[in-house]
């Protein structure tokens, strides 16, 4: 039984060239859901603790291939007339301005803020690097959590991969750009 190495299973094959090449096949191409459907990577924050002129809150994500780090954040001044719920919807506006750019979506609900990974649902393992920050007087505070459909592990959520090695395609090292069919007639090794 080949191992995989979550998002790929790697072949080493030889070509009719006789000359040998690693391909990377992504599973998520041939998996099904054995319940319910993918679902994007998500977190929840919610936004607590006392308003303070001139603090800033922030959230802080990291985002798929392409986004430039510069927009991986949302930051806000406090006012004096801030109001939490205001402050976290102020927040998910400005995040959904530019969803494209930030590589995520955001909704606010009361004092809690849900930012949802943009990509494809199911892409990046279902998982989504985020923290919130204050910084200043620090009488704002964040809690996080992850929601309950997050919970699960991937592999329970897929749950079925079907490859039909007559007729498999994969990425071609060294690049791993470009597709191929994979020659699984003559393959040396899979991981």
């Amino acid at each position: 039984m080949a191992t995989v190495d979550w998002p790929f299973l790697r072949i080493w094959a030889t070509g009719i060239d006789g000359v040998e090449l690693e391909y990377k096949v992504p599973l998520k191409r041939h998996a099904t859901p054995v319940e319910g459907d993918f679902s994007a990577a998500q977190a929840v924050f919610e936004l607590g603790g006392t308003v303070t002129a001139c603090d800033y809150v922030q959230l802080v994500w990291e985002a798929g291939d392409g986004v430039s780090p510069w927009l991986r954040h949302a930051t806000h001044m406090m006012y004096y007339d801030d109001t939490l719920a205001g402050v976290a919807q102020g927040l998910a506006d400005a995040i959904n301005t530019n969803t494209p750019g930030t590589g995520m979506s955001a909704a606010a609900d009361g004092a809690q803020i849900t930012l949802k990974y943009a990509g494809a649902a199911g892409a990046n393992g279902n998982r989504v690097g985020a923290y919130a920050n204050v910084s200043g007087a620090g009488t704002e505070t964040w809690g996080a959590f992850v929601p309950d459909t997050q919970r699960r592990d991937i592999a329970h959520e897929i749950g079925r991969v079907d490859l039909d090695f007559g007729n498999l395609e994969g990425y071609v090292g060294p690049e791993f750009k470009n597709t191929a069919r994979v020659p699984t007639e003559s393959v040396r090794r899979m991981r």
